[in-house]
């Protein structure tokens, strides 16, 4: 697929940089960051990764994660945000 098909995407998000990202486990805020501390922009890793992969709209890229991490368990519901876009929640089955 040509880069071509994901521009528009790139630049309606090069402003993203001070938007705020957290994650919660149980409502419990477990990271808290800021997207201007990934160590690529976003532009760089969307044209970077769409020299391997066919990226479409919605494709979700999970990069690292800010100070944090932790165990989840089945049954724990974790929801994920960033400062403008609605917030994303799962549920952790059972194995």
């Amino acid at each position: 697929m040509p880069n071509g098909a994901i521009r528009p995407s790139i630049r309606a998000t090069s402003a993203v940089a001070p938007q705020r990202i957290t994650l919660a486990v149980g409502g419990a805020t477990k990271q808290d960051a800021h997207l201007s501390d990934l160590v690529w922009s976003v532009e760089e890793l969307v044209s970077h990764l769409s020299r391997y992969y066919h990226l479409v709209p919605g494709d979700l890229i999970y990069t690292g994660t800010p100070a944090g991490v932790g165990r989840v368990v089945a049954g724990d519901v974790i929801t994920g945000s960033i400062d403008g876009l609605p917030p994303i929640a799962l549920t952790i089955a059972a194995a």
